[in-house]
């Protein structure tokens, strides 16, 4: 299918506005955009590759990308087809990527304060592939390279043209004759060149390929070139990275060598693994920043053409810096989860250094009885282990460190007063498994959380985070990005989590209940995404959201919050979507006021007190494919000078009215469908207007409109 270039002030579905064409391929193009109706600018991305097996596995590979929510990965926001083609709306991020930076400069990567920083990426790239991969079903990317990498804002690293339409390609090429390749030979492995198929070892390979270019400043050899010269019986021409770029460690050369191996069975068997091995490898150039290896070091190379790992001299090898006490892992620990799975090649086992384990406990035989001294003897990558027993104390994380808690997470237990439980003060921490309680005699800090993370990726993981503070978790500032999964997060005196101050952060899976003011709030700023989580039984609202601020509430379940499921308020202008909203008897299902905006779409609300949804203040929202019904009094109520337009929506079953438009508001209703309503399905009143357009508005007790004098309605294409 030949599509022409779609010119610039395009308007799709409207509501996007072409800006200007990013980039064009043999499997679509980017383009950038403006949101009109949220004022962003986003990136669309169009799917040009016509085939019927396309068609069908458009939507489904939409909503499992538009699913996923990683630090490293950008955001779906939407997708839709239309005349122009097939369209993923996604997160639009400004300036060059990777691949354009090498092409102005091939050595930009290579000091050694930049080989650090790319090492750091990597962390973060493999944490995202692990995330991928472990999806049901996975995720392969198929197409790593440094064109795929960018830098935020913010500097943190993104990968992507991930997923999409890459599933079907070999399928339609196949059946249609086309050729259509969707990877780039520099940086694919072997098995994807050959088309024998692809897992996540592949990517394994295509993000070693892209570390090793980015650290030496050389395209590597590529997988074919490589077998055509063991075939023929010449070494394997991959040079290992310590030998082109002597500030690369050896060690860090030994992992991007074996995740390399052009037979995908010699790789490491998925992200997590090789996460594993290069964060133990990275203690080389934490350890010792100014030796420079000999080139003389080399990685032998055997009749395969694959690496043979040798017991290169120790005064060669960088070595960890051990923390003092450190205690070995004894047969009898256990932890919740078990290690990652690194294989126990001898690369792993000579070459690589492990941060060692150190066990907090409140027995005799425990050479650390708080979880702050073990953390002040932690080297960078550590593993705190936690036994059972209740720590009155503040864990404060200054460096880069995992906290497991081995047991029962209401066995082991962090308790302070008049203080926070947990403090962030690293780039990056994993806390998984514990309790934390805090207990407060005054409110009058209102900043006083159980857990305040100011900076850093924290991931929180598995704990129950009980509080008499005015907060439970305090997300703010932009240097802040956390994942909560998870969680229980309870009786917090205003809200279970707080994300102000423009911080950002992931809540994922969580159960947060019994907070006064909201089981999660938004102030200044904030811009949380929160997914698949219960939120209930606040004395306020399940989700405020306030004071400009936006974010992505999505597959919650919000219910038996006293005044409002969701309220947003103070222009602000998130996503809502695909929620379950019910039994808030005393207000509303979705509060919407104060000028604010955003988009609700496929949500199912119902058994409000006063309305479904709740449109005041000037606001103006947008509402698609959301069922209200069996409300107390009406569906929708838009009041206060209010608009909003409402689209293929069914508004069933009501006590009063389906919508009740009042004091001089005018919203824009189409294709809905209102209907089994106590009075009657749309009532206008207070010199107010609006249109309603291709609606079903029957079966409503006393008819379909109810439109008082001084006040009117443009109608048409309506059953009545």
């Amino acid at each position: 299918m030949n599509q022409r270039v779609l010119p610039s002030g395009t308007v799709l579905q409207s509501r996007y506005r072409i800006e200007h064409l990013i980039a064009r391929g043999g499997m679509g193009a980017v383009y950038q955009a403006t949101d009109m109706r949220l004022g962003s600018v986003v990136a669309l991305k169009q799917i040009i590759i016509d085939h019927p097996r396309l068609h069908k596995a458009f939507e489904r590979e939409a909503r499992l990308l538009a699913g996923l929510r990683h630090p490293a990965l950008p955001v779906v926001s939407d997708y839709f087809s239309d005349e122009a083609g097939r369209f993923l709306v996604m997160q639009y991020i400004a300036g060059d990527d990777l691949g354009t930076v090498l092409d102005r400069q091939p050595d930009a990567f290579t000091p050694r304060d930049s080989v650090a920083t790319v090492l750091q990426w990597a962390d973060q790239l493999l944490d995202a592939l692990d995330y991928l991969h472990t999806r049901e079903p996975p995720i392969i990317h198929r197409d790593i390279k440094p064109q795929n990498l960018k830098l935020t804002p913010r500097g943190e690293i993104v990968l992507l043209d991930f997923g999409l339409a890459k599933n079907v390609v070999a399928d339609a090429s196949s059946t249609s004759g086309q050729s259509v390749r969707a990877y780039t030979t520099d940086y694919a492995p072997f098995e994807q060149i050959q088309g024998t198929g692809t897992d996540a070892r592949s990517d394994i390979y295509s993000l070693a390929a892209t570390l090793y270019h980015l650290l030496t400043g050389r395209t590597p050899a590529s997988s074919l070139t490589r077998a055509v010269a063991v075939l023929g019986g010449k070494p394997d021409p991959l040079e290992p990275a310590h030998l082109v770029n002597p500030r690369v460690p050896p060690t860090v050369a030994v992992v991007l060598h074996e995740a390399m191996a052009n037979g995908i069975g010699k790789r490491f068997t998925s992200a997590a693994a090789m996460r594993a091995a290069l964060r133990s490898s990275r203690t080389a150039v934490q350890t010792d920043a100014n030796m420079v290896i000999p080139a003389a070091v080399a990685i032998p190379l055997n009749s395969s053409g694959m690496a043979t790992i040798v017991n290169t001299p120790e005064v060669l090898i960088p070595q960890p810096v051990v923390a003092s006490p450190t205690i070995a892992i004894e047969p009898a620990v256990t932890t919740t989860e078990p290690e990652p799975d690194v294989r126990h090649t001898q690369a792993a086992i000579t070459q690589v250094p492990v941060a060692p384990v150190l066990i907090v406990g409140q027995d005799e035989q425990s050479l650390y009885h708080s979880i702050g001294a073990a953390i002040a003897n932690a080297q960078p990558g550590s593993r705190i282990v936690v036994r059972p027993g209740i720590y009155r104390e503040t864990v404060i994380i200054d460096r880069a460190v995992e906290i497991v808690g081995d047991g029962r997470t209401a066995d082991i237990v962090v308790e302070c007063t008049d203080a926070s439980c947990l403090i962030m003060r690293a780039d990056y921490g994993v806390v998984r498994g514990l309790t934390l309680r805090s207990m407060v005699s005054s409110l009058d800090d209102e900043d006083q959380a159980a857990v305040d993370i100011p900076q850093g990726r924290l991931i929180l993981e598995r704990c129950d985070i009980a509080t008499s503070a005015r907060v439970g978790v305090l997300i703010r500032g932009v240097m802040t990005n956390p994942i909560i999964w998870r969680c229980q997060i309870h009786d917090a005196r205003w809200a279970g989590v707080l994300v102000a101050e423009q911080g950002r952060c992931i809540i994922e899976e969580c159960d947060i209940y019994g907070n006064i003011h909201a089981g999660i709030g938004v102030r200044s700023h904030g811009n949380p995404t929160v997914r698949r989580c219960r939120i209930y039984a606040g004395t306020r609202d399940g989700v405020y959201i306030g004071e400009q601020s936006n974010g992505i509430i999505e597959e919650c379940d919000i219910f038996d919050n006293a005044r409002a499921g969701i309220e947003i308020k103070h222009n602000s202008k998130p996503l809502i979507r695909r929620c379950v909203i019910r039994d808030h008897a005393q207000g509303y299902g979705v509060y919407i006021s104060e000028r604010s905006e955003g988009v609700l779409e496929d949500c199912d609300i119902s058994n409000s007190g006063k309305a479904g949804i709740g449109i005041v203040q000037g606001s103006n929202p947008y509402i698609r494919r959301c069922r209200i019904h069996n409300e107390r009094q009406r569906g929708v109520l838009v009041a206060e000078q209010s608009r909003g337009i409402l689209e293929h929506c069914t508004i069933i079953g009501n006590e009063r009215v389906g919508i009740d438009i009042r004091q001089e508001s005018n919203p824009y209703i189409r294709y809905c469908t209102i209907q089994q309503h106590g009075i009657v399905g749309i009532w206008v009143h207070d010199n107010s207007g609006g249109r309603v357009e291709y609606c079903d508005v029957t079966m409503n007790t006393r008819g379909a409109w109810h439109i008082e004098e001084g006040s009117q309605l443009s109608r048409t294409g309506n059953k009545e």
